[in-house]
């Protein structure tokens, strides 16, 4: 998911018009309805009904456009820091950035403004694999992604763990609790969707279970557990999401729902700043300068600190998914 697909569903909602969104957006009328339909692909969800005489919005799309528009708020938020006048004047960082990783971000942002470079630093929404290969191919400048990835020939350094959470029903009664065992959750159905979708935290979801000796009991979906169909799916009963630690912000306050920390030494993705071994830049490298220090007392960090996985614990993960875990249902 990526910004200019939640502007073209927010201009869609709004304008009730392929057309008109796509003028508003200054892009084709087919560009806006491939972005909405991938959209709706990534999510899982039916945003609008199609008719002859013209568009409107689901229930689903009406339940998601308060969402939406809060993203795409904090992205022009984000937009408003990072680029000024001065700054273009002065150079430019491009930033990979991590789904998630906002409140990383704007915390690195605002050291990094601290320091008075003026630099701009232009935020690019992008998967942590495909950071590696932008790095690679010279898109990007610096990156701000999970681990594992392939970071040989590129410079890493770590900023903090991000702990894995589960995502239950308001009503369970573990609910209330501050962290939870995975062993307590081993009878519970979990929703899972296709590798592809993320694997990174797909590969420490087995590994947490390989680990506690559990078989899981998945329930296949296509919906990420931060969209409407994730929530209603847990709020409902049909089963429990693992997810990752930014979600215990971005959902914190939502209905019928809670986030619950997994407590395991292993539930724990590393998030780090890569760039490339031979940079030169003065204005990248005083970035990541910046990104070190905005984290140096992990104490303080977004989520609390914790072993990560190694090759060796992904090695048995790769073993134990061989073993074919039991699975309900089909994939809506």
């Amino acid at each position: 998911m990526e910004v200019r697909h939640i502007q073209a569903f927010i201009a869609v909602a709004e304008e009730l018009s392929l057309r008109r969104a796509g003028r508003r957006l200054g892009v084709s009328q087919a560009s806006i309805s491939r972005q909405v339909q991938q959209l709706e692909q990534e999510l899982g969800l039916t945003l609008f009904l199609r008719r002859r005489d013209g568009i409107e919005l689901t229930h689903q799309g009406t339940l998601m456009l308060d969402q939406a528009m809060r993203l795409a708020a904090a992205a022009a938020e984000f937009a408003d820091h990072m680029k000024t006048v001065e700054s273009h004047r002065r150079g430019v960082v491009r930033l990979g950035i991590g789904w998630g990783l906002w409140d990383a971000v704007n915390r690195i942002r605002a050291r990094h403004e601290s320091r008075g470079s003026g630099v701009a630093v232009l935020g690019n929404d992008m998967a942590s694999w495909n950071q590696v290969e932008a790095l690679r191919q010279r898109r990007i400048d610096v990156g701000l992604l999970r681990l594992p990835c392939d970071t040989r020939e590129l410079q890493c350094a770590a900023l903090y763990n991000e702990c894995v959470v589960a995502i239950l029903p308001a009503a369970h009664p573990l609910a209330g609790r501050s962290s939870v065992k995975l062993s307590e959750l081993a009878n519970e159905r979990l929703l899972l969707h296709d590798r592809d979708h993320a694997p990174i935290i797909y590969d420490k979801i087995f590994e947490l279970y390989s680990g506690a000796g559990i078989t899981p009991h998945i329930v296949a979906t296509t919906a990420s557990p931060a969209a409407p169909a994730g929530m209603i799916s847990v709020a409902s009963g049909k089963g429990i999401y693992l997810g990752l630690g930014s979600l215990m912000t971005t959902m914190k306050d939502a209905p019928g729902i809670a986030v619950v920390r997994i407590e395991d030494p292993r539930a724990a993705l590393q998030v780090c700043i890569v760039w490339r071994t031979a940079e030169a830049s003065p204005a990248v490298l005083e970035f990541v300068e910046a990104a070190r220090e905005a984290f140096v007392n992990n104490s303080n960090a977004i989520s609390r600190p914790s072993r990560i996985s190694t090759p060796a614990s992904r090695r048995s993960d790769q073993k134990y998914r061989g073993k074919k875990p039991r699975t309900y249902g089909s994939r809506p």
